[in-house]
């Protein structure tokens, strides 16, 4: 897995999710990046240091099913291949 810092991966997010905002937050050892279909949620992970992919919380169902193909890209490119350095 690829270490990645916080702003670059919302970058590589908003990229890939074009006329949606992105943002992030952080809650103790709970890491959220939010679009407006879908958060990520990260989860701490003490013994590598860095936070690790844990779920997809669908915000807008209606517009996850239009955009399946784009979360599987979101997931694929960015997902499974990226833990997350807060510094």
């Amino acid at each position: 897995m690829i270490k990645i810092k916080l702003p670059d991966m919302v970058n590589k997010v908003s990229s890939l999710v074009e006329d949606q905002s992105v943002t992030h937050y952080k809650n103790e050892k709970i890491l959220t990046i939010s679009t407006k279909i879908w958060d990520f949620n990260y989860k701490f992970n003490d013994f590598l240091g860095t936070y690790i992919y844990e779920s997809t919380t669908i915000v807008n169902r209606k517009n996850a099913e239009k955009n399946e193909v784009l979360y599987k890209k979101i997931e694929r490119e960015l997902i499974n291949m990226y833990s997350i350095i807060v510094v």
